[in-house]
């Protein structure tokens, strides 16, 4: 059986680093689209995609605003870090040649996940590590985490969890490995069910050799993650914030979360008009708001 909460103890996450020209390059080339092969899954439950793969041709994957389409974040190798509570680089840290892996020391490299990268709310569907994995001794495998942190708001009642945990198998060369989280990221909620809202934290964790192993020679590296989530609504509240809307009425949620957002303030007296028509003015602001539209190039 595999603890799946190591990478979780004594972590604090440090910034993450500025992406290098070159450090683009290489994630961009691992990006390119050719003929996709059979996927194979692996023992541990993990689906590996030969090199030359794009899972994105599979799930279709979109750029927008829509609680529909798929948003698509990639991760660098140049965004990992060591697991050191200052994030600083240390001789044993790690090597760049289009990848990135541990030389010694701790086998873990981490990158935050912060709202900069997948908003509030959102329900994260998918995470692959792209990864190269030569090395074909027993467990000096690469070893991908989904890991998640939580602690109240006056600092106590600390806990941790890691709802992920994907690894290669033998040694399957350049591949890519996929897990289903099907969980909402959110920064501060109720996570352990315990009715106080915590400061949540999430991180993604590439472990170099696992089951207590080591690997440090290079034969097994990261190249990048990439994170599939969909735009949430967000839940209704238990008091309407308009006189004249219901929570069994139809929009209710919507019209909520649109007054939590600011993009509205209703009718005016307390109500929403539901029923009222909406003027090209009105649905101006409506857009302006919700997009955040119109920033003058400089």
């Amino acid at each position: 059986m595999r603890t799946l909460c190591r990478p979780c103890l004594g972590v604090v996450c440090g910034a993450l680093l500025v992406l290098t020209l070159p450090a683009l390059l290489a994630a961009e080339e691992e990006r390119l689209d050719r003929a996709p092969r059979q996927p194979v899954v692996l023992a541990s439950g993990a689906v590996s995609y030969p090199q030359g793969t794009n899972p994105d041709s599979m799930l279709q994957p979109k750029s927008g605003y829509g609680i529909d389409d798929l948003q698509v974040v990639n991760i660098p190798f140049a965004e990992f870090l060591p697991r050191t509570s200052s994030g600083a680089y240390t001789s044993l840290c790690c090597i760049t040649e289009g990848a990135r892996w541990a030389t010694g020391g701790d086998n873990f490299l981490v990158a935050g996940i912060d709202a900069g990268l997948v908003p509030n709310g959102a329900h994260l569907e998918q995470i692959a590590f792209y990864v190269g994995d030569t090395n074909a001794v027993t467990d000096l495998n690469f070893g991908g985490y989904l890991c998640r942190t939580w602690v109240d708001s006056d600092g106590t009642n600390r806990d941790q969890d890691c709802p992920v945990f994907i690894s290669t198998l033998s040694n399957p060369g350049d591949t890519v490995i996929t897990a289903a989280p099907n969980i909402p990221v959110r920064y501060r909620y109720d996570i352990d069910g315990d009715s106080t809202a915590e400061v949540v934290n999430y991180m993604v964790f590439a472990e170099f050799g696992i089951n207590g192993q080591q690997v440090y020679d290079g034969s097994v590296r990261l190249r990048q993650a990439r994170l599939l989530f969909r735009r949430q609504i967000s839940p209704a509240p238990s008091t309407p914030t308009f006189n004249d809307v219901a929570p069994g009425d139809f929009g209710f949620q919507h019209i909520e979360a649109l007054a939590a957002s600011g993009i509205t303030g209703g009718c005016g007296g307390g109500n929403y008009c539901p029923n009222s028509f909406l003027t090209r003015a009105q649905m101006a602001v409506f857009l302006a708001k919700a997009l955040g539209l119109h920033w003058p190039a400089f």
